[in-house]
């Protein structure tokens, strides 16, 4: 199967087919998009893709999703949860330019919720311009666009320990403004988006519960990509000039340390103490108030990808660098490397992927006991192992090694068989599994099952 840009030029203009013209980027926007010939407008279409997957997961204490925002994950033995998903897309075109696009999805893992994916009005101004606005897949990653569009992509699902992160929030209210043009045999497209996302964090565990929401404003980035014949190319950058997270946990731990930070302080105003050590004890106050909303800030994601065919090889690889600007996240790098061959309809691969935690945990040194009051500094130390738990339940790191066979046995259809193993650098991380408690058991061995289907 080709890249998704010279995937989509194989197929033959029908309506079945419309749903990957509004949602693969490859299609819309890599250079390939071409309005239907249509003889009376407006017109309507419909189209649709679904995957009917299950798997087995070996591990009795860690389940596996496809993003945090999973209310159910497939936990030990045979689950439908992890992949399937059912979608549907309306494009309707008003002029031979203008056009909307709704898409809702509905997933097994957050009980066949019907949930708005796209929902954009485009306008195409020139042969090279283009104009979305209104709710888009958010494009920070290669394949951030067609992460549950399972016909779309060779392994059963994008690489987890990369994408779970991202799939979280896989949706940006704003728009983008898509510039393309030929070189040559290459076709260049350069994309800048922006808006904001509003999204719901799950705790993990067999139990849904809401943990935390979450918004992202301010959202800018831009997306380069080179289409050859044979090799795709994709840089991005992503700004999140703010990011805010609440939940009734937090609150909690916010209200704590301000309580702490203002017994702190009536500390330092005891005449009694001499003038350094009250000094001292403002400063402790103060730095404890900065811990106050510990997740707020601002985020940099960076995506370098490929996606090349040589002869009856397909190879493909990316490396994303996410770097919260916060004072509890810590900035993560991590790649992914995949190889397939093709015999006929039958396409075998591995693929390797790794998200690693590179800068030290919180510093939580401003909740040091300060020796002078015993109630306040049992509460100093509670606040301080409490954050402790927290920064570490923030490590998302997470390997994968993943093999398995793609089968194309009809246009429109493709079963797979995979097999994954996952694992985290040891049995107090949790990384992008699902942990209800930890210690446990930081290796998972999922065997999938699934067939992908676009009409």
């Amino acid at each position: 199967m080709p890249t998704c840009y010279h995937f989509a030029k194989s197929l033959s203009f029908k309506p079945s087919w419309l749903l990957l013209a509004g949602l693969l980027p490859a299609f819309s926007s890599w250079g390939a998009e071409t309005a239907p010939q249509q003889p009376t407008f407006p017109a309507l279409y419909f189209s649709g893709f679904a995957t009917f997957a299950g798997t087995y997961n070996d591990n009795d204490a860690a389940g596996v999703v496809t993003s945090f925002a999973q209310k159910r994950p497939a936990n030990k033995g045979f689950s439908t949860k992890l992949d399937s998903v059912l979608g549907g897309q309306i494009d309707w075109w008003l002029t031979p330019t203008t056009s909307v696009t709704l898409q809702g999805v509905a997933r097994v893992g957050n009980e066949m919720e019907p949930e708005l994916r796209l929902g954009y009005l485009r306008q195409q101004l020139g042969d090279a311009l283009s104009v979305r606005l209104g709710r888009i897949r958010t494009p920070v990653y290669f394949d951030s666009d067609v992460t549950e569009i399972g016909y779309a992509y060779l392994l059963a699902r994008p690489a987890l320990p990369i994408y779970g992160l991202l799939n979280s929030f896989s949706w940006l209210d704003g728009g983008d403004v898509q510039w393309r043009h030929p070189f040559g045999n290459t076709v260049m497209l350069v994309q800048g988006y922006g808006g904001r996302v509003d999204y719901a964090v799950y705790a993990p565990g067999t139990t849904p519960k809401t943990i935390t929401n979450g918004e992202f404003t301010d959202v800018v980035g831009l997306a380069v990509s080179a289409i050859l014949p044979r090799v795709t190319f994709r840089l991005s950058y992503t700004e999140v000039g703010d990011m805010h997270l609440n939940s009734p946990e937090l609150n909690v731990l916010n209200a704590g340390l301000t309580q702490l930070a203002g017994g702190v302080r009536l500390l330092a105003h005891n005449p009694l103490l001499p003038l350094p050590n009250a000094l001292g004890l403002q400063q402790q106050a103060a730095q404890i108030e900065d811990l106050i909303n510990p997740y707020d800030g601002a985020a940099i994601y960076t995506s370098l990808g490929f996606d090349a065919y040589l002869g009856a090889w397909r190879l493909m690889g990316e490396w994303v660098m996410v770097d919260p600007k916060s004072a509890m996240l810590a900035r993560h790098d991590g790649f992914q490397l995949t190889a397939g061959r093709s015999f006929g309809q039958w396409t075998p691969y591995v693929s390797y992927a790794q998200f690693e935690r590179k800068t030290a945990n919180l510093n939580t040194q401003a909740l040091t006991a300060t020796g002078l009051h015993p109630l306040l500094d049992a509460g100093l130390a509670q606040a301080q192992a409490e954050l402790d738990r927290l920064a570490h339940a923030s490590d998302a790191s997470t390997e994968s090694l993943s093999v398995g066979v793609r089968w194309d046995f009809r246009h429109n259809m493709a079963l797979k068989v995979q097999y994954d193993h996952f694992r985290t650098p040891d049995a107090s991380t949790r990384g992008i599994l699902a942990v209800e408690t930890v210690p446990f058991r930081n290796e998972v061995n999922v065997l999938t099952v699934g067939l992908d289907v676009v009409f």
